[in-house]
């Protein structure tokens, strides 16, 4: 005997929004990205070429991740916008963090703050007439 999908699932009479909440849309979107990152991760390890990394390696012989937002990258600390890193490996645990806390929410703010910063570089400006 079949059990009740009540017994199997937790259910809810929750229905899928028409329209995506913005704070879930800019979470998605750096979560997305995230995802690229890793992927590329995987690839490099594989020894293939990838591009538009965040990550590179630096004179200090040191991987160094950036999080971006757009094409921005993210202030992460006051005047810091990039994690050491010891190795890919590092990196990648970096990244699964950080997606981490963007799914927790703690990232909304400053996502909230770019994307305001990012529409208003497209607003154009009214032409003016003589």
């Amino acid at each position: 005997i079949m059990k009740s999908l009540n017994d199997i699932f937790q259910l809810t009479p929750t229905r899928k929004p028409k329209s995506n909440n913005p704070i879930t849309f800019r979470r998605e979107k750096l979560i997305r990205n995230i995802n690229k990152q890793l992927k590329n991760i995987d690839d490099t390890k594989l020894g293939k070429r990838t591009y538009n990394n965040w990550f590179w390696i630096n004179e200090d012989n040191k991987f160094h991740l950036s999080i971006k937002y757009g094409k921005q990258e993210i202030e992460l600390s006051k005047n810091k916008f990039s994690i050491i890193c010891e190795n890919l490996d590092e990196v990648e645990t970096s990244l699964t963090k950080i997606k981490e806390l963007t799914y927790s929410g703690q990232f909304d703010l400053i996502l909230t703050e770019m994307s305001k910063e990012i529409r208003s570089n497209f607003k154009r400006s009214k032409p003016t007439t003589s």
